[in-house]
Protein backbone atom coordinates (compact mmCIF):
# COMPACT_ATOMS: atom_id res chain seq x y z
CA UNK A 1 0.00 0.00 0.00
CA UNK A 2 1.18 3.06 -0.61
CA UNK A 3 1.94 6.11 1.68
CA UNK A 4 -0.97 8.27 0.83
CA UNK A 5 -3.10 5.36 0.32
CA UNK A 6 -1.92 4.88 4.67
CA UNK A 7 -2.46 8.14 5.63
CA UNK A 8 -5.86 8.44 3.75
CA UNK A 9 -7.20 5.28 5.43
CA UNK A 10 -5.92 6.70 9.17
CA UNK A 11 -7.47 9.86 8.49
CA UNK A 12 -10.92 8.30 7.82
CA UNK A 13 -10.62 5.65 10.98
CA UNK A 14 -9.65 8.64 13.21
CA UNK A 15 -12.68 11.00 11.84
CA UNK A 16 -15.24 7.94 12.52
CA UNK A 17 -13.71 7.16 15.88
CA UNK A 18 -14.18 10.91 16.52
CA UNK A 19 -17.60 10.68 15.27
CA UNK A 20 -18.79 7.55 17.77
CA UNK A 21 -17.52 9.40 20.34
CA UNK A 22 -19.38 12.61 19.65
CA UNK A 23 -22.82 10.58 19.01
CA UNK A 24 -21.70 7.94 22.15
CA UNK A 25 -24.66 8.28 25.08
CA UNK A 26 -23.42 9.89 28.11
CA UNK A 27 -24.99 8.16 30.98
CA UNK A 28 -27.69 10.01 32.47
CA UNK A 29 -28.59 10.64 36.12
CA UNK A 30 -31.32 9.06 38.62
CA UNK A 31 -33.89 11.54 38.81
CA UNK A 32 -36.15 11.94 42.03
CA UNK A 33 -38.99 14.06 41.94
CA UNK A 34 -41.28 15.34 44.78
CA UNK A 35 -45.08 15.86 43.58
CA UNK A 36 -47.46 17.31 45.96
CA UNK A 37 -50.64 19.68 46.56
CA UNK A 38 -50.26 23.08 46.39
CA UNK A 39 -51.88 23.93 49.58
CA UNK A 40 -53.21 22.13 52.37
CA UNK A 41 -54.66 23.18 56.13
CA UNK A 42 -53.83 22.21 59.53
CA UNK A 43 -55.88 18.99 60.11
CA UNK A 44 -55.21 17.57 56.69
CA UNK A 45 -54.00 14.87 55.16
CA UNK A 46 -51.14 15.44 51.97
CA UNK A 47 -50.15 13.06 49.44
CA UNK A 48 -46.15 13.15 48.63
CA UNK A 49 -45.76 11.05 45.51
CA UNK A 50 -41.58 10.80 44.83
CA UNK A 51 -41.42 9.96 41.04
CA UNK A 52 -38.20 7.97 40.06
CA UNK A 53 -36.45 8.03 36.11
CA UNK A 54 -33.61 5.89 36.05
CA UNK A 55 -32.02 7.74 33.53
CA UNK A 56 -31.53 3.81 31.50
CA UNK A 57 -30.50 2.13 33.54
CA UNK A 58 -31.79 -0.51 36.13
CA UNK A 59 -31.23 -0.29 39.82
CA UNK A 60 -30.23 -2.53 42.07
CA UNK A 61 -30.51 -0.47 45.30
CA UNK A 62 -31.97 2.86 45.79
CA UNK A 63 -31.88 5.22 48.81
CA UNK A 64 -32.23 9.01 50.31
CA UNK A 65 -33.60 10.77 53.09
CA UNK A 66 -36.73 13.15 52.43
CA UNK A 67 -37.59 16.09 55.64
CA UNK A 68 -40.45 18.50 55.85
CA UNK A 69 -38.65 21.88 57.18
CA UNK A 70 -40.57 23.65 59.71
CA UNK A 71 -42.10 20.93 62.06
CA UNK A 72 -45.45 21.49 60.16
CA UNK A 73 -46.08 17.92 58.47
CA UNK A 74 -45.57 14.42 60.71
CA UNK A 75 -45.24 11.12 58.28
CA UNK A 76 -48.53 8.78 58.69
CA UNK A 77 -48.13 5.73 56.21
CA UNK A 78 -46.69 4.85 52.67
CA UNK A 79 -47.66 2.54 49.84
CA UNK A 80 -44.71 1.26 47.43
CA UNK A 81 -45.21 2.12 43.54
CA UNK A 82 -45.80 -0.31 41.04
CA UNK A 83 -42.53 -0.16 39.82
CA UNK A 84 -40.94 -1.92 42.86
CA UNK A 85 -39.85 -5.37 42.32
CA UNK A 86 -41.26 -7.76 45.29
CA UNK A 87 -41.03 -6.76 48.57
CA UNK A 88 -37.24 -5.25 49.03
CA UNK A 89 -38.78 -1.82 49.92
CA UNK A 90 -38.65 0.12 53.55
CA UNK A 91 -39.92 3.53 54.23
CA UNK A 92 -38.73 4.57 58.08
CA UNK A 93 -39.19 7.63 60.05
CA UNK A 94 -36.26 9.54 61.40
CA UNK A 95 -37.46 11.97 63.25
CA UNK A 96 -41.63 13.03 63.27
CA UNK A 97 -41.12 14.79 59.94
CA UNK A 98 -38.34 12.81 58.65
CA UNK A 99 -38.52 9.70 56.72
CA UNK A 100 -35.79 7.07 54.95
CA UNK A 101 -36.63 5.52 51.38
CA UNK A 102 -34.11 2.25 50.85
CA UNK A 103 -34.57 -0.31 48.19
CA UNK A 104 -32.14 -3.27 47.84
CA UNK A 105 -32.46 -6.14 45.27
CA UNK A 106 -32.22 -9.13 47.57
CA UNK A 107 -33.28 -11.49 44.87
CA UNK A 108 -36.63 -9.88 43.87
CA UNK A 109 -35.36 -8.17 40.91
CA UNK A 110 -34.17 -4.94 39.95
CA UNK A 111 -35.55 -1.45 39.25
CA UNK A 112 -36.66 -1.71 36.03
CA UNK A 113 -38.80 0.63 34.49
CA UNK A 114 -39.72 4.85 35.60
CA UNK A 115 -42.91 5.60 37.35
CA UNK A 116 -43.73 6.18 40.97
CA UNK A 117 -41.48 5.03 43.26
CA UNK A 118 -43.58 5.80 46.91
CA UNK A 119 -46.50 8.02 47.82
CA UNK A 120 -46.43 9.25 51.02
CA UNK A 121 -48.76 10.71 53.34
CA UNK A 122 -48.18 13.06 55.79
CA UNK A 123 -50.42 14.67 58.38
CA UNK A 124 -50.45 18.94 58.39
CA UNK A 125 -49.70 19.94 62.13
CA UNK A 126 -52.50 22.13 63.96
CA UNK A 127 -51.17 25.50 64.89
CA UNK A 128 -49.45 25.77 61.89
CA UNK A 129 -49.57 29.54 60.88
CA UNK A 130 -51.42 30.72 57.86
CA UNK A 131 -49.71 31.11 54.64
CA UNK A 132 -46.61 28.91 55.75
CA UNK A 133 -44.43 27.92 52.98
CA UNK A 134 -43.15 24.35 53.66
CA UNK A 135 -39.97 22.60 51.41
CA UNK A 136 -39.88 18.80 51.03
CA UNK A 137 -35.99 18.42 50.83
CA UNK A 138 -33.81 15.28 49.77
CA UNK A 139 -30.86 14.13 51.32
CA UNK A 140 -28.51 11.34 51.29
CA UNK A 141 -29.09 10.12 47.82
CA UNK A 142 -27.47 7.06 46.36
CA UNK A 143 -27.85 4.40 43.83
CA UNK A 144 -26.14 1.44 42.12
CA UNK A 145 -27.00 -0.28 38.71
CA UNK A 146 -27.54 -3.80 38.18
CA UNK A 147 -23.85 -4.55 38.02
CA UNK A 148 -23.71 -2.68 41.40
CA UNK A 149 -21.69 0.83 39.84
CA UNK A 150 -22.55 3.90 41.53
CA UNK A 151 -25.53 6.04 39.81
CA UNK A 152 -25.28 9.66 40.58
CA UNK A 153 -28.73 10.91 41.85
CA UNK A 154 -30.35 14.36 41.83
CA UNK A 155 -33.60 14.93 43.80
CA UNK A 156 -35.46 17.60 42.56
CA UNK A 157 -37.54 18.95 46.27
CA UNK A 158 -40.88 19.86 46.42
CA UNK A 159 -42.95 22.50 48.68
CA UNK A 160 -46.39 23.33 49.50
CA UNK A 161 -47.89 26.31 51.05
CA UNK A 162 -50.10 25.66 54.83
CA UNK A 163 -53.14 27.59 54.74
CA UNK A 164 -55.45 28.03 57.86
CA UNK A 165 -59.26 28.14 57.61
CA UNK A 166 -62.26 28.22 59.50
CA UNK A 167 -65.82 26.38 58.68
CA UNK A 168 -68.92 26.91 58.04
CA UNK A 169 -71.49 23.78 59.29
CA UNK A 170 -74.92 24.65 58.09
CA UNK A 171 -79.02 23.40 57.96
CA UNK A 172 -81.50 25.19 56.52
CA UNK A 173 -84.38 24.85 54.23
CA UNK A 174 -86.00 26.31 51.05
CA UNK A 175 -89.84 26.65 51.04
CA UNK A 176 -90.42 26.15 47.42
CA UNK A 177 -89.14 22.20 47.45
CA UNK A 178 -89.74 21.48 51.09
CA UNK A 179 -92.03 18.36 51.50
CA UNK A 180 -94.44 18.47 54.44
CA UNK A 181 -94.91 14.51 53.89
CA UNK A 182 -91.13 13.88 53.70
CA UNK A 183 -89.92 16.72 55.55
CA UNK A 184 -87.43 16.61 52.84
CA UNK A 185 -86.80 19.20 49.68
CA UNK A 186 -87.54 18.06 45.94
CA UNK A 187 -84.45 17.22 44.37
CA UNK A 188 -85.38 17.32 40.97
CA UNK A 189 -83.19 19.34 39.68
CA UNK A 190 -80.02 17.67 40.59
CA UNK A 191 -81.34 14.23 40.41
CA UNK A 192 -81.66 15.00 36.52
CA UNK A 193 -78.33 16.62 36.03
CA UNK A 194 -80.43 20.20 35.76
CA UNK A 195 -77.98 22.19 37.47
CA UNK A 196 -74.98 23.74 36.75
CA UNK A 197 -71.68 22.46 37.40
CA UNK A 198 -70.41 25.51 37.84
CA UNK A 199 -71.49 27.94 40.56
CA UNK A 200 -74.37 30.52 39.31
CA UNK A 201 -73.50 33.62 40.93
CA UNK A 202 -71.45 35.30 39.29
CA UNK A 203 -73.77 37.89 37.66
CA UNK A 204 -75.84 39.97 39.09
CA UNK A 205 -77.02 40.64 41.45
CA UNK A 206 -74.34 38.79 43.50
CA UNK A 207 -71.81 39.47 41.67
CA UNK A 208 -69.81 36.25 42.74
CA UNK A 209 -66.02 35.84 41.59
CA UNK A 210 -65.58 32.29 43.14
CA UNK A 211 -64.50 29.78 40.90
CA UNK A 212 -66.12 26.60 42.52
CA UNK A 213 -67.41 23.31 40.49
CA UNK A 214 -68.01 20.40 40.00
CA UNK A 215 -67.24 16.80 37.82
CA UNK A 216 -70.86 15.65 38.78
CA UNK A 217 -72.91 16.49 41.69
CA UNK A 218 -73.52 15.10 44.82
CA UNK A 219 -76.41 12.85 45.06
CA UNK A 220 -79.75 14.40 46.43
CA UNK A 221 -78.54 18.14 45.65
CA UNK A 222 -81.35 20.64 45.79
CA UNK A 223 -79.51 23.64 44.08
CA UNK A 224 -76.16 26.01 45.06
CA UNK A 225 -76.19 28.34 47.67
CA UNK A 226 -73.92 31.60 48.23
CA UNK A 227 -72.95 31.83 51.61
CA UNK A 228 -71.45 35.32 53.03
CA UNK A 229 -69.65 36.06 56.32
CA UNK A 230 -69.94 39.42 58.27
CA UNK A 231 -68.35 40.53 61.65
CA UNK A 232 -71.28 43.19 61.90
CA UNK A 233 -74.74 42.97 60.68
CA UNK A 234 -74.37 45.97 58.25
CA UNK A 235 -70.50 45.49 57.30
CA UNK A 236 -68.89 44.51 54.54
CA UNK A 237 -68.18 40.75 53.19
CA UNK A 238 -65.49 39.40 54.84
CA UNK A 239 -65.51 36.22 53.18
CA UNK A 240 -67.94 34.34 50.21
CA UNK A 241 -68.52 30.93 49.13
CA UNK A 242 -70.96 28.82 47.35
CA UNK A 243 -71.94 25.30 48.53
CA UNK A 244 -74.39 22.93 47.86
CA UNK A 245 -78.05 22.16 49.52
CA UNK A 246 -79.22 18.62 49.59
CA UNK A 247 -82.76 17.54 50.24
CA UNK A 248 -82.05 16.87 54.32
CA UNK A 249 -81.31 20.83 54.56
CA UNK A 250 -77.73 19.72 55.14
CA UNK A 251 -75.42 22.49 53.41
CA UNK A 252 -72.07 20.79 51.78
CA UNK A 253 -69.05 21.73 49.76
CA UNK A 254 -68.14 20.70 46.35
CA UNK A 255 -66.20 17.90 47.76
CA UNK A 256 -69.79 16.83 49.56
CA UNK A 257 -68.24 17.69 53.13
CA UNK A 258 -70.54 18.57 55.61
CA UNK A 259 -68.27 21.41 56.60
CA UNK A 260 -67.78 24.61 53.94
CA UNK A 261 -64.41 25.37 53.93
CA UNK A 262 -63.26 29.88 54.01
CA UNK A 263 -59.86 29.18 53.24
CA UNK A 264 -57.28 32.25 55.41
CA UNK A 265 -59.65 33.27 57.47
CA UNK A 266 -59.17 33.48 61.04
CA UNK A 267 -60.40 32.48 63.73
CA UNK A 268 -63.68 34.78 64.64
CA UNK A 269 -67.30 34.99 65.45
CA UNK A 270 -69.30 35.49 62.30
CA UNK A 271 -72.73 36.52 60.54
CA UNK A 272 -73.77 34.15 58.28
CA UNK A 273 -75.63 34.71 55.77
CA UNK A 274 -77.17 32.46 53.17
CA UNK A 275 -78.18 33.57 49.66
CA UNK A 276 -80.55 31.52 46.94
CA UNK A 277 -81.61 32.53 43.74
CA UNK A 278 -85.23 32.88 44.25
CA UNK A 279 -86.01 32.78 47.70
CA UNK A 280 -85.42 35.52 50.44
CA UNK A 281 -82.12 35.41 51.75
CA UNK A 282 -81.48 35.15 55.63
CA UNK A 283 -78.57 35.68 58.04
CA UNK A 284 -77.98 34.03 61.51
CA UNK A 285 -79.49 36.10 64.53
CA UNK A 286 -76.46 36.28 65.99
CA UNK A 287 -72.67 36.41 65.52
CA UNK A 288 -71.32 32.86 65.44
CA UNK A 289 -67.95 31.73 67.04
CA UNK A 290 -66.41 30.25 63.41
CA UNK A 291 -63.18 28.02 64.04
CA UNK A 292 -61.54 24.65 61.95
CA UNK A 293 -64.45 22.41 63.70
CA UNK A 294 -67.80 24.98 64.09
CA UNK A 295 -70.60 23.38 65.82
CA UNK A 296 -73.91 23.19 63.61
CA UNK A 297 -76.43 26.22 62.95
CA UNK A 298 -79.21 24.70 62.37
CA UNK A 299 -81.62 27.47 60.83
CA UNK A 300 -84.56 25.61 60.38
CA UNK A 301 -85.38 25.02 64.23
CA UNK A 302 -86.76 28.12 64.98
CA UNK A 303 -87.99 31.45 63.56
CA UNK A 304 -85.52 33.42 65.39
CA UNK A 305 -82.10 31.59 64.09
CA UNK A 306 -82.59 34.03 61.86
CA UNK A 307 -82.04 37.76 62.00
CA UNK A 308 -84.92 39.92 61.60
CA UNK A 309 -89.03 40.09 61.47
CA UNK A 310 -90.25 36.85 60.35
CA UNK A 311 -87.52 35.92 58.00
CA UNK A 312 -88.62 32.50 57.28
CA UNK A 313 -91.75 30.57 56.68
CA UNK A 314 -93.03 28.01 59.10
CA UNK A 315 -93.78 24.98 56.91
CA UNK A 316 -94.95 22.31 60.03
CA UNK A 317 -94.36 22.63 63.36
CA UNK A 318 -90.70 23.07 64.68
CA UNK A 319 -89.23 23.78 61.12
CA UNK A 320 -88.76 26.96 58.90
CA UNK A 321 -87.35 27.83 55.48
CA UNK A 322 -86.50 30.32 53.77
CA UNK A 323 -89.58 32.37 51.58
CA UNK A 324 -89.91 31.49 48.15
CA UNK A 325 -90.96 34.09 45.45
CA UNK A 326 -88.20 36.45 44.87
CA UNK A 327 -87.64 36.13 41.12
CA UNK A 328 -85.60 38.73 40.18
CA UNK A 329 -83.01 38.09 43.49
CA UNK A 330 -83.65 42.08 44.35
CA UNK A 331 -84.63 40.73 48.25
CA UNK A 332 -88.27 41.53 48.06
CA UNK A 333 -91.68 39.41 47.23
CA UNK A 334 -93.87 41.89 44.94
CA UNK A 335 -95.73 42.05 41.22
CA UNK A 336 -92.26 42.71 40.10
CA UNK A 337 -91.74 39.07 40.70
CA UNK A 338 -95.15 37.97 39.16
CA UNK A 339 -95.19 40.35 36.14
CA UNK A 340 -91.85 40.51 35.06
CA UNK A 341 -90.49 37.10 35.65
CA UNK A 342 -93.13 34.29 36.22
CA UNK A 343 -96.11 35.70 34.07
CA UNK A 344 -92.98 35.91 30.79
CA UNK A 345 -91.80 32.48 31.56
CA UNK A 346 -95.07 30.48 32.86
CA UNK A 347 -95.54 27.33 30.64
CA UNK A 348 -92.52 28.03 28.65
CA UNK A 349 -89.49 26.08 28.40
CA UNK A 350 -87.59 25.99 31.21
CA UNK A 351 -83.76 26.29 31.96
CA UNK A 352 -81.93 26.83 35.03
CA UNK A 353 -81.96 30.67 34.70
CA UNK A 354 -85.92 30.69 34.70
CA UNK A 355 -86.11 31.87 38.04
CA UNK A 356 -90.12 31.68 37.84
CA UNK A 357 -89.69 28.10 39.04
CA UNK A 358 -90.33 29.09 42.51
CA UNK A 359 -90.67 25.40 43.90
CA UNK A 360 -87.81 24.13 41.76
CA UNK A 361 -89.40 21.59 40.49
CA UNK A 362 -88.23 22.13 36.97
CA UNK A 363 -91.53 23.41 35.35
CA UNK A 364 -93.05 27.11 35.82
CA UNK A 365 -96.85 27.09 36.10
CA UNK A 366 -99.58 27.90 38.24
CA UNK A 367 -98.88 26.46 41.29
CA UNK A 368 -95.41 28.66 42.09
CA UNK A 369 -97.32 31.68 41.74
CA UNK A 370 -100.23 30.75 43.96
CA UNK A 371 -98.76 28.29 46.38
CA UNK A 372 -95.28 30.47 46.89
CA UNK A 373 -95.20 34.06 45.34
CA UNK A 374 -98.73 34.84 46.47
CA UNK A 375 -99.14 34.07 50.28
CA UNK A 376 -95.48 35.60 50.32
CA UNK A 377 -96.29 38.88 48.17
CA UNK A 378 -95.30 42.12 50.37
CA UNK A 379 -92.15 40.23 51.97
CA UNK A 380 -88.23 41.11 52.33
CA UNK A 381 -85.13 40.19 53.10
CA UNK A 382 -84.16 40.89 56.64
CA UNK A 383 -80.74 41.44 55.72
CA UNK A 384 -79.09 44.58 57.05
CA UNK A 385 -78.15 46.87 53.55
CA UNK A 386 -74.50 46.84 53.84
CA UNK A 387 -73.46 50.42 55.37
CA UNK A 388 -71.82 52.60 52.03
Amino acid sequence: MRKSQATFFTHCRNIIFCFLLTVAPLQAAVTLDVTTVASASPGDTVTVTLNLSRGGDDISSLGAALKAQGSALTFHDFSAGTIIPGASFSVNDITSDSIRIAFVNFGDGNITQDGVLVTLRFLVNNGVADSTDVDLEFSVLSATAADFSNLTVNGNDGIMTIVTYISVNLKLFLQGPYDTTTDLMNDYLGENTLLPLSQPYSGSPWNYAGTESVASLPDSTVDWLLLELRETTDGPTVASRAAFLKADGRVVDTNDSKTIRFISVPEDTFFIIVRQRNHLGIMSATRQVLSSNSPLYDFSTAQGQAYGTNPQRMMEAGVFAMAAGDGNSDGGVDALDKNDVWRVENGGTWTYTTLGDFNIDGGIDALDVNLQWRPNNGSATQIPAQSP
